[in-house]
């Protein structure tokens, strides 16, 4: 098991859920950060040639939201006016907090020393919507007001690279016979 923090405050220009003009006096930017936990249960294919293994991978990932926090801002296009920012907003209660994900990926693994160098990308499908079956999305005021924002329905897709070393913490002896 591993944890996955999926931020979209990192880089806001492009990473933005929404950015558009909903009228023509003004345009909104909204960023959603999600912490969730998931569990990848995979099968692999692993091809051996040596020291070079390379592999392929499917699964899926089954992960529980931890807390998700929305901010956005509104800016005026044609207008004078200074622009109005909304953070730090609690969205929990309409994201759904059990989702899954399917995953295909490939990498490999080269024995190097005592240990083996990998390499493993992934990318991930999200199979079920972010927004809670049944809430209210109108009832953050201060997303629909200031924003002009209403939380909707959107699939969390997402890349996932690993590069690293794996080494033993044993040290293997023979039986005696």
């Amino acid at each position: 098991a591993y944890v996955v923090f999926d931020s979209y405050l990192g880089d806001e220009a492009a990473a933005s859920l929404f950015t558009g003009e909903v009228t023509d006096y003004s345009r909104i930017e909204y960023y959603e950060s999600q912490t969730q936990v998931r569990l990848p249960l995979s099968v692999s294919y692993d091809f051996t040639s040596g020291n070079f293994k390379p592999y392929v991978r499917i699964g899926i990932e089954p992960g529980v939201l931890l807390a998700a926090r929305a901010d956005g801002t509104r800016e005026y296009t044609n207008l004078a006016g200074s622009p109005i920012d909304v953070a730090n907003v609690d969205v929990i209660n309409i994201r759904r907090m059990f989702n899954v994900w399917a995953f295909a990926g490939t990498g490999f693994c080269y024995k190097l020393g005592p240990g083996n160098v990998f390499l493993d990308m992934r990318y991930h499908f999200n199979l079920l919507n972010q927004l809670k079956p049944g809430s209210d999305p109108y009832q953050f005021q201060e997303l629909t007001w200031s924003l002009y924002y209403v939380p909707e329905k959107f699939l969390l897709n997402n890349v996932s690279v690993s590069v690293g070393y794996m080494f033993p913490l044993y040290s293997p002896k023979k039986k005696d016979q």
